[in-house]
């Protein structure tokens, strides 16, 4: 078989992403669900899978999905990544963060191998790349019309001045809130063990997208009627940064990762997600 393309270790958590995350040693804590103790990687190891992204394409093995998530996604968000590294204490987002920012959510949601077993479940049996990624394309284009017509509302959120109160990240770390499950409030949609119905996702009045973007810093977007971009970031207590934590381990079907092993400890005190509870797959609907 013909190969074309060389990008064989497909990362599904973006190193970019990943680097602002990591400890003065440039490593990162990875607590995997199937170990007793976290391991200290650099990001370049974690969250990958060899052909995760190749399609067989007339007889030719192709990995110009990979490339597309290179440049599109990644290099766009490469540069707030080394913002977000440089200035570990003070960010504060420009336009150019957010459409970054918008991309990575958007493809983030739907490239992961959690997404990718919701839709062999759905399916019955382990689909095929090609299924796989026509499903990534078909749901990214969806988010992309929604968005494009109306930007979702922006606001950071900080876990400093608290000391020892950090976000934490995952290999599916955007956490979707909507009313849709419970109307006037915003739930988990994952959090019933429920595969969730992007559609209705999109439809509901109320939705957050969150994303931890690094130790210190969580990105919320919000749809709501008046467009609003705090760049500012706002003060949360660490309770709420604990919830967020929470939020991201229950829905991570491999690991949990954070810059430093402490901010792991609670996955060892309060369990992880059983082999029973992955078979309900924590990602938005095909």
């Amino acid at each position: 078989m013909k190969t074309v393309h060389k990008k064989r270790d497909n990362h599904f958590l973006p190193i970019c992403y990943q680097k602002a995350f990591t400890d003065d040693s440039d490593r990162i804590w990875v607590q995997y669900f199937y170990k007793n103790t976290p391991d200290h990687l650099h990001p370049k190891s974690v969250g990958k899978i060899t052909k995760f992204y190749t399609q067989n394409i007339n007889g030719v093995e192709d990995d110009s999905v990979e490339e597309f998530f290179s440049d599109y996604v990644e290099g766009a968000y490469a540069r707030l990544g080394k913002k977000l590294r440089e200035n570990r204490t003070t960010f504060v987002a420009d336009k150019e963060d957010i459409f970054a920012l918008a991309r990575f959510v958007i493809s983030q949601m739907f490239r992961t191998v959690a997404y990718r077993k919701c839709i062999d479940e759905q399916a019955g049996w382990n689909v095929n790349s090609e299924v796989f990624i026509r499903n990534i394309g078909r749901q990214m284009k969806k988010m992309t019309a929604a968005w494009t017509k109306e930007l979702p509302s922006l606001q950071i959120q900080t876990s400093l001045p608290f000391v020892n109160s950090y976000f934490i990240t995952g290999d599916n770390p955007v956490v979707i809130k909507t009313d849709s499950v419970s109307p006037g409030t915003l739930e988990v949609p994952f959090s019933t063990l429920q595969i969730s119905n992007i559609d209705a996702v999109l439809a509901s009045p109320r939705t957050e997208y969150v994303v931890p973007m690094s130790p210190y810093f969580c990105a919320v977007l919000m749809t709501r009627k008046h467009f609003t971009v705090q760049t500012e970031p706002v003060g949360i207590h660490p309770l709420q940064v604990s919830k967020i934590n929470r939020d991201v381990c229950g829905q991570c079907v491999q690991f949990i990762a954070a810059k430093d092993k402490e901010s792991l400890a609670f996955h060892r005190t309060e369990g992880s997600p059983s082999q029973s509870a992955l078979a309900e797959f924590t990602a938005p609907q095909a």
